[in-house]
């Protein structure tokens, strides 16, 4: 009786974590883009699958697998022996759906050994192991190599393709999460794929710089965020023991991110368009991603849900005193300023409706944001009653030390 692989062997997959989340995605753009610039007519017809036959694996135009893909972003060095067999026998089990020398590779941030039949991925040609943050300069390198564009176009080109694989991903997910889902995964991955010619679009479009589309810019804002959460924790680690995050802090970390992960473009836009209340998310430009997708923005979100309780699913809280949202409202400016700006982007601030606190890293608390309407000038009519959510719903700003005292008055 042939086996079968059911959606339940990826119950362990990388897109259980944001590490992986991320790691994987880069890795499969990756390799795409390099056999495309080995040989851009040979490869139009492949095809890229995304955590169907393994984190990901390429078809060729006949309709065989010619390489099967696992890939470890891990923060230890660890033995992959067991991983190693894992790959064999699929490899044995997908036989007859492989070419007859399909190959196994290994991506991995560590130097690590390899095993029987395992290629340890050629990252360069003296390297086989590869960070995220290297990786995605290894990307952006070799595209600039293909194409010659400029850098700000590259970016544009970076962000559409990780949108690519952000939606497959997300799409792969909400089918394979259900325990109830019998299909066999031959029949899944064929119906879940990306065509490399949909890459090759991409890579060789004429696209008009920092033009965004909305996806494409909501998931460019989302991958920058988790990346550079991804760096502040491995700069955490870099640390002495002692100055490192604890166990706790840690876990409320993951849990943000992987639920960041999880989160579709509609979901996302509603989320950043409360975390981040002085930014206007709908003028898309080059300095409105700039400000949104800032380091700062990131440090600030990433000390109030490591200082405070751990969210819930909605990335909320709800202590009694109103829904509150964490935000990257920073201690930079002065309060009153911050007033200021998040009263001019009342506009695009209807979110707030669902919420009666927000929680940042400011110098003091604010009662009520709509205090500050008469305080500041209104030459664009932004503040009178029925223009403004401030003008008749109550909206406060908290300290985080304010908010984990309970101090709310």
């Amino acid at each position: 009786m042939e086996e079968k692989i059911t959606p339940r062997v990826l119950d362990n997959s990388a897109l259980g974590s944001w590490a992986g989340y991320v790691y994987q995605g880069l890795c499969g753009i990756y390799h795409c883009i390099r056999l495309i610039g080995e040989d851009r007519d040979k490869y139009v017809g492949y095809k890229l699958f995304l955590d169907s036959y393994e984190d990901f694996a390429i078809m060729n135009d006949a309709d065989k697998l010619v390489s099967l893909h696992q890939c470890k972003d891990e923060k230890m060095v660890k033995d992959y022996s067991t991983e190693y067999r894992k790959m064999r026998r699929k490899l044995k089990i997908l036989e007859k759906f492989c070419a007859d020398d399909c190959k196994l590779y290994f991506h991995t941030n560590k130097i690590v050994n390899s095993g029987e039949g395992i290629i340890l991925y050629p990252f360069t040609d003296n390297q086989v192991f590869c960070g995220p943050g290297y990786l995605l300069s290894l990307i952006k390198n070799t595209i600039f190599q293909i194409t010659k564009k400029e850098e700000a176009t590259i970016d544009m080109i970076v962000a559409k393709l990780v949108s690519l694989i952000d939606k497959k991903v997300l799409d792969i997910h909400q089918r394979y999460i259900s325990k109830s889902n019998r299909t066999t995964l031959k029949n899944i991955a064929k119906s879940e794929h990306i065509e490399f010619n949909d890459i090759i679009d991409i890579l060789f479009a004429e696209v008009e710089v920092f033009k965004y589309d909305r996806v494409n810019y909501i998931n460019h804002i989302k991958y920058k965020l988790l990346e550079d959460l991804n760096n502040i924790c491995e700069a955490d680690e870099r640390l002495d023991v002692e100055y490192q995050m604890d166990d706790d802090e840690k876990n409320k970390i993951l849990f943000f991110v992987n639920r960041i992960c999880a989160m579709n473009v509609e979901e996302m836009e509603r989320f950043l368009q409360r975390v981040h209340p002085t930014s206007n998310l709908f003028e898309r430009n080059v300095n409105t991603f700039s400000d949104i997708a800032s380091n700062d923005k990131a440090n600030c979100l990433f000390k109030v849900v490591t200082g405070l309780e751990l969210l819930k699913e909605d990335l909320s809280w709800d202590e009694g005193k109103g829904k509150e949202t964490p935000t990257s409202l920073s201690n930079q400016l002065k309060v009153p300023l911050l007033c200021k700006k998040i009263i001019d982007n009342s506009k695009n601030l209807d979110v707030l409706y669902e919420y009666d606190w927000l929680i940042g890293d400011v110098q003091h608390d604010v009662s009520n944001i709509g205090e500050y309407l008469k305080k500041f000038s209104d030459v664009n009519g932004i503040h009178e009653d029925g223009k403004s959510i401030f003008a008749t719903k109550k909206v406060g700003i908290l300290t985080i030390d304010s908010k984990k005292n309970g101090k709310y008055d």
